[in-house]
């Protein structure tokens, strides 16, 4: 009997786990299945071209209080003084790259601030956020553009923040359930019944992230008791993963977990990754070795920048290489991120004292005139030749035919059905 480490508040848990539970095995089994009766999965990379974002974040825009109103003669006054800087533009990202081909896993790092929550909301498609924002570049998802795919196929590209927003007076049960239950397609591997449908999910993704325990528990939030943080962040994931996404971008997924756990679900996406074929896009601090190695490929921001993208094998080299020296038993996460810190004591190469960069925009210079970069573009430019767009669109309207119950429309207009209440 194996048993799964999961925490309670304070108390530390150790939750047995049936010896016959295997992740990697149901899921192959799935695939295979569902291959068998002709029930299409849906998968595609992301291909990011020379993307720039500038704007503002309007979750950090001010509102007006009770105060601006009983002052309102100065407010009107602070605000025509202050209507110049608010309008200023400021760079958020500047001229990023990135190919994650279906099956493949990005570890996004940076220290706070340097662009990684914004850079998985544009690969996501989630740029409302930036008030006034203009974006330029290219996105697209095996060839599809970003505009189209987030017009016929936006449910496959999912962002989970890092902030956990839930019902929290639902338990751990129904939010699970619900989530299932949306996403529930018509066409079913081996015409299971929607109870077996939802409950066979539902028992997967809590033994995966050890949340049998907290069925019958509510989510709780900051105000309501519930589940413990790191429960709360599992949930999440969960919740995220029943919505059968084909993309995902992870902003601080690990946030809350003990290390463990942060282990447990880096695996786990990996695992579905290589099996189902999804993308994952993550941001992960104070990431160990062992989570660095589950991902296939690495993108360092620095202020807005992109200093570097390409294998996980070959970052720390990439540096080491400019004169930055990885100092012994530090992560090679916590070295990549490390090095994008200004007021940082770095241990540097003899006789490189002079040469290595320092500043973002040194950084930036360094990485575009690199002979990775170069490579980067390239393998871009010979993955759209190779990707068969047209297929990827295919089978993404076929598996969503599938999906919709008979007598479901293609296209629900919101603002239509409105109307006609009217």
């Amino acid at each position: 009997m194996d048993f799964h480490t999961v925490k309670d508040g304070d108390t530390e848990l150790r939750c047995p786990i049936p010896d016959t539970f295997d992740a990697s095995a149901i899921i192959k089994s799935y695939v295979k299945e569902a291959s068998e009766q002709g029930i299409h999965l849906r998968k595609a990379g992301v291909a990011m071209e020379c993307v720039s974002v500038e704007g503002l974040d309007s979750s950090f825009l001010e509102g007006q209080t009770f105060g601006d109103i009983l002052c309102l003669p100065w407010t009107i006054i602070k605000g025509i003084r202050e209507r110049k800087n608010r309008n200023k533009m400021k760079i958020i990202l500047k001229n990023v790259s990135l190919l994650a081909k279906s099956g493949e896993m990005v570890l996004v790092l940076g220290r706070p601030g340097a662009g990684c929550t914004s850079f998985l909301k544009s690969a996501a498609g989630e740029t409302s956020q930036f008030a006034g924002g203009v974006t330029t570049g290219h996105i697209s998802y095996d060839g599809i553009p970003q505009k189209e795919m987030m017009q016929h196929y936006k449910p496959d590209v999912i962002y989970n923040g890092e902030q956990d927003v839930h019902f929290p007076h639902l338990t751990v049960k129904q939010t699970l359930d619900f989530a299932i239950s949306c996403k529930m397609p018509a066409k079913r591997v081996n015409n299971v019944t929607k109870e077996e449908y939802i409950t066979a999910n539902r028992e997967f993704y809590a033994k995966i992230f050890g949340l049998t325990h907290t069925f019958d528990t509510k989510v709780g939030n900051d105000f309501t008791s519930g589940v413990s943080g790191g429960e709360r962040k599992r949930v999440s994931i969960a919740e995220a993963l029943a919505a059968k996404g084909s993309i995902y971008c992870w902003d601080n997924a690990t946030r809350g977990l003990d290390s463990s756990t942060a282990l447990e679900f880096a695996r786990a996406i990996r695992t579905m990754t290589n099996l189902l074929g999804t993308t994952a896009l993550v941001t992960v601090y104070q990431a160990s070795e062992n989570i660095y190695e589950t991902f296939d490929k690495v993108t360092v921001l620095y202020a807005g920048r992109q200093i570097f993208c390409g294998k996980t094998t070959e970052a720390k080299d990439y540096f080491e290489n400019m004169g930055y020296l990885c100092p012994p038993r530090q992560s090679t996460a916590e070295y990549l991120t490390a090095i994008t810190d200004p007021n940082g004591l770095h241990e540097i190469k003899p006789g490189f004292e002079y040469q290595v960069p320092h500043t973002a925009d040194e950084f930036e210079k360094y990485w575009l005139d690199s002979p990775e970069y170069a490579r980067l573009k390239g393998e871009i430019q010979k993955y759209k030749h190779e990707v068969n767009t047209e297929w990827t669109k295919k089978t993404y309207n076929e598996s969503m035919a599938q999906e919709k119950s008979k007598g479901t429309r293609k296209k629900i207009l919101l603002y239509g059905l409105l109307l006609g209440a009217n």
